[in-house]
């Protein structure tokens, strides 16, 4: 056998290999196309609801999803879906003490190859708790006879964070915050809605001890 004639027949084989292995290729690349996210959050408050959907090829695949939280935690209860018109859907509710930051999100189809996605998970944004601290009434005699009756409360705001500025009162006449267990100063604004006439007061107020500010609101 010539070198010529060894050539000849090794050419043949290396295009069959190149060929097979460019196929393979060609396959790999379509399979991970077949799965790809075409709706869904990309932020979610812990404690809300969170919605993704991928488009699936073939139709009828059976696929999961699996979400991994900052830190490593993993959401529970994700079922397993049939895609229905080419698409597969979850909804769940991220847990409210799950790590903030961003979290990953992955899609597998059964013969159609997987997709990721990232999802940010933003802290919720939690009310200030404000309890009532005292309460009581007074009378007010009136020249012509009458006497008037006045309730009130003192409310405290135990958040270290937040003002509690925003007041609702009903058959209420005078209101008196301690401002500085309130934790804010007499320049704070006041939102007030009421049912009759209100008086406000900011009682000792930080950096000026014994200081008062008195709102009147018709």
């Amino acid at each position: 056998m010539t070198a010529a004639t060894a050539t000849k027949r090794l050419f043949p084989l290396a295009l069959t290999t190149l060929v097979v292995v460019g196929a393979f290729a060609g396959s790999a690349s379509g399979r991970a196309q077949a799965v790809k996210f075409i709706s869904g959050n990309s932020r979610v408050v812990q404690g809300n609801q969170a919605t993704v959907s991928v488009q699936v090829q073939p139709n009828g695949a059976r696929c999961s999803l699996a979400v991994r939280y900052k830190g490593g935690a993993k959401q529970r209860g994700l079922p397993v879906v049939t895609a229905n018109g080419y698409v597969a859907s979850w909804t769940w509710e991220v847990p409210r003490k799950v790590q903030t930051g961003p979290a990953r999100v992955t899609a597998s189809c059964a013969g159609a190859g997987r997709a990721m996605k990232r999802l940010i998970v933003i802290g919720q944004v939690l009310p200030p708790s404000v309890q009532v601290v005292k309460t009581g009434w007074s009378t007010r005699p009136y020249p012509f006879g009458s006497t008037g009756v006045s309730y009130g409360v003192i409310l405290a705001n135990q958040s270290p964070k937040r003002d509690a500025l925003v007041i609702t009162a009903t058959n209420i006449g005078s209101v008196s915050i301690d401002a500085k267990r309130a934790k804010v100063n007499c320049a704070a604004a006041l939102a007030v809605t009421t049912d009759g006439p209100l008086t406000v007061t900011l009682a000792d107020c930080p950096g000026a001890t014994g200081t008062t500010v008195t709102h009147t609101y018709d």
